[in-house]
């Protein structure tokens, strides 16, 4: 799968879990699709490309493909610093602090 398509994926992915608030029984399905034809590895996602308005929704796709940030940005730090905008930064900085990665990271 194509670089491109492959982003287009991940933002239609986003823009659902946005949309419904959660992520649906046949989404998942379509993630575990993705992860099967997508070498999500190499998507290097550079920080002009991050979507600023689905971070929480970066989060959530993570929580349910176990996907990490490790794997889809360029450099993670710079999704942590888009992080920085969301009032649970401070909640989330205290769990990267202590080792963790946001896959494991759930929203209250």
């Amino acid at each position: 799968m194509c670089r491109e398509v492959a982003l287009k994926l991940l933002n239609d992915f986003l823009d659902e879990i946005y949309r419904n608030g959660y992520v649906t029984p046949e989404l998942k399905e379509k993630i575990k699709d993705f992860m099967l034809k997508c070498d999500y590895e190499s998507l290097g996602i550079t920080k002009e490309e991050i979507r600023k308005d689905r971070l929480k929704e970066y989060v959530i796709f993570f929580n349910v493909s176990y996907i990490c940030e490790y794997d889809i940005f360029a450099r993670k730090e710079d999704f942590y610093e888009a992080l920085k905008d969301l009032k649970e930064w401070p909640e989330i900085k205290n769990f990267l602090d202590r080792g963790n990665i946001l896959c494991d990271f759930h929203f209250e």
